[in-house]
């Protein structure tokens, strides 16, 4: 008689998979990022954007395979309410917010020299490779797997806010992974746990993913033109060690406004799926 070679069904998707597969995640992003510097990828905004699309591309495959809905609905890509698009547009100045809190810790903090060995001159497109990794592929990757992945079986498992902390701090640790490395320290990259954590909040109230990708890739957008001191502004991309208060005020006032309408698009919208 011929065996019936047809694969059983997977498991269904669980946290304990999921979280295992966040843990691993940074780990082989530096190994894959490793692997195309060692076969000539020359501009390491490519080694990175690559080891990151493979990273999460191949997390992101081993989870689909366990999905038991559609796609789009275990993944959040459903409509979100208007409430949550405007706080998209109070939440962006955050990044500045971010920014003085990154300042405040150098000051604090003993000042870790960048290795020489990561200093490397900016070449022809790295411009253009920035605005790739920081619009569209960093994002993606972390947006479809922390917040589309992670976070609905994290609040469904351990309730709204433990879920959102916890998947927040898993989407800080998996960003804030390599460049610690570099500094030597993970503590000076902790102000990414706050945008990590308006993101995740931002996702669960919208209970849409869209929301929150177009909020990532205004920050990636901003972050490009600040590398190019596109704003001016003191302490964010120009001189200075500290943003001016009036400046770092009205991001907070701004911030608190966008938390808001999140909470009154939780009110509209249905629970993120997962």
């Amino acid at each position: 008689m011929i065996p019936d070679h047809d694969p059983a069904p997977r498991p269904p998707l669980t946290i304990e998979y999921a979280f295992l597969l966040a843990l691993v995640a940074p780990l082989l992003h530096l190994l894959w990022g490793i692997m195309f510097a060692g076969i000539g990828f020359k501009l390491p905004e490519s080694q990175d954007g690559m080891a990151v699309l493979v990273t999460y591309g191949g997390i992101f495959a081993l989870c689909a395979a366990r999905f038991r809905q559609p796609p789009a609905r275990q993944l959040g890509f459903v409509a979100a309410p208007l409430s949550a698009w405007l706080a998209v547009l109070f939440l962006a100045p955050t990044l500045v917010l971010t920014s003085e809190l990154n300042n405040v810790l150098n000051s604090v903090l003993p000042s870790v020299p960048m290795p020489a060995a990561a200093l490397v001159p900016a070449q022809r497109f790295t411009g253009p490779a920035l605005a790739v990794l920081g619009i569209a592929v960093y994002p993606l990757a972390y947006g479809v797997f922390f917040r589309g992945v992670l976070q609905p079986l994290a609040t469904a498992r351990l309730g709204v806010v433990p879920g959102v902390l916890g998947t927040a701090v898993m989407a800080a640790f998996g960003s804030a992974f390599l460049p610690a490395l570099l500094t030597g320290s993970l503590l000076a990259r902790s102000p990414l746990l706050l945008d990590a954590l308006v993101l995740c909040v931002l996702r669960q109230c919208a209970g849409s993913l869209y929301p929150a990708l177009a909020l990532e890739a205004l920050w990636g957008a901003a972050g490009v033109a600040a590398t190019y001191q596109l704003f001016g502004l003191a302490g964010f991309d120009a001189g200075g060690t500290h943003t001016p208060g009036p400046w770092v005020a009205g991001a907070t006032a701004l911030m608190l406004v966008g938390l808001a309408l999140c909470r009154t698009a939780a009110r509209s919208a249905s629970p993120a799926q997962g």
